[in-house]
Formats: structure tokens, C-alpha cells, sequence
């Protein structure tokens, strides 16, 4: 990630990890002014919604409100999916992206289903639940 964003030094990367047996966050945080070009969350949303738009899997949140529960960022609220949501937020000085995704099933074996059904030839989504 530093060589790619033109760091001078590597973005903060925390895996978040609770008292439930499944679901995920992890928090990439970047420090604005040591990114090359001026950046913001809307152009980060942007990116990712350009990106990943043809992926069935992958959800861009662009509406912290309802993306929020109660005000609380649940991570266990992708458990029993393949689906992996990404959230940015920010102030003047950083921006944090959030990753929420069930770990057994985007991170393990979710995984290794798509890509089996990907290099089988076969709808990538086949036996997933998004």
C-alpha cells in the first residue's frame, strides 16, 4: 500500500477482533497530507464504486446513516455472507476505510468457493450467499 499510494510511510492497518465468533473489521487509515494528490472521501467513493461496480459481492457504502446501527459500526453484520462492505471516513488531517466482512465466510471459505467456481468456469456466485 505505500508503494502504491507514494507513502513516505505505510498507512496504519488494524484488524478489529471482539467477543463474537465471526465478522470482521479492518481500518486502513491514511495520513491526507502525505497522500500525492488531494483526496476525499467522496473521491474514494468514487473510485471504489467505479471499480467494483460489476461485483456482486462487494458493497460501497455511501450513506453512513443507514449504514450505521444506532450509531454502532456492527461487525458481525456480514456474518453468513460473501458479501465484503467498504465505508470511508474522514476529517481535515485523516481518512479511515472500513472493511466489514464475515472472516469464515469472505475470508476463508467463501473465498476459496468463488475462486473454485471461477477457475471451473462457472458463475462466480454459484452456492454463495451475497
Amino acid at each position: 500500500m505505500k508503494y502504491i499510494l507514494g507513502l513516505d510511510t505505510p498507512p496504519l492497518f488494524t484488524p478489529s477482533v471482539g467477543n463474537f465468533s465471526q465478522g470482521m473489521l479492518v481500518m486502513s487509515y491514511l495520513i491526507k497530507s502525505e497522500v500525492l494528490e488531494k483526496v476525499s472521501k467522496k473521491d474514494i467513493i468514487n473510485l471504489y464504486t467505479e471499480y467494483y461496480k460489476n461485483e456482486d459481492f462487494v458493497k460501497i457504502i455511501e450513506d453512513d446513516i443507514d449504514y450505521l446501527d444506532e450509531g454502532f459500526l456492527d461487525a458481525m453484520k456480514c456474518n453468513n455472507t460473501n458479501r465484503i462492505e467498504l465505508s470511508v471516513y474522514e476529517n481535515d488531517d485523516y481518512m479511515v476505510i472500513i472493511s466489514r466482512l464475515d472472516n469464515l465466510g469472505k475470508g476463508a471459505s467463501g473465498a476459496a468457493v468463488q475462486n473454485m467456481n471461477i477457475m471451473l468456469g462457472l458463475e462466480e456466485n454459484l452456492g454463495l450467499k451475497i
